[in-house]
């Protein structure tokens, strides 16, 4: 069994936030996207995409155990949590996502820190595939490229200027 960890949550696409009077990180994820009214009508039945989450932190200072909530923000901040138990095992969180949204969980379907639906996530995968995007990531070697100057991805900025 593997143990719940932050590079494993951050693996996941949870994104860790802090709160007042809390020693540690909560992580959390976000499920409105993934929960369709029915399976015949797949209209997603929330507002937001953030209406609904799992939300993680761990126990106690140094606990190999995590506090595991059902997050609703329907009106707001913070609205109603629901503990779901004390887990301790990535396969226990694993099998509680994939329950509550119907189908295996893929942490690949995971797009800053909300889970989509593998339908959506694969019109998001052809998106980030688009001209424009190709364009945009490739900008700096090619204007490296045009100035006769070799790009080096590395490289840090001199004197807090780039080239």
């Amino acid at each position: 069994m593997t143990p719940i960890t932050e590079p494993l949550l951050r693996s996941w696409g949870f994104k860790w936030h802090e709160l007042e009077r809390s020693p540690h990180k909560h992580w959390l994820l976000w499920l409105g996207d993934v929960l369709p009214d029915d399976q015949e009508n797949p209209k997603i039945s929330f507002r937001s995409n953030e209406d609904l989450g799992i939300e993680i932190t761990q126990g106690e200072k140094n606990a190999t155990w995590f506090f595991v909530w059902l997050r609703a923000d329907y009106a707001g901040r913070y609205s109603r949590c629901v503990c779901l138990g004390h887990y301790t095992h990535a396969e226990q969180l694993f099998n509680m996502i994939s329950a509550i949204i119907g189908y295996p969980f893929d942490p690949s379907n995971t797009w800053y820190g909300s889970l989509r639906s593998p339908a959506a996530s694969a019109r998001l995968r052809q998106d980030d595939e688009a001209l424009h995007h190709r364009i945009a990531k490739d900008w700096k070697p090619r204007a490296a490229h045009d100035e006769g100057v070799p790009y080096d991805p590395d490289e840090k900025p001199k004197n807090g200027v780039h080239r």
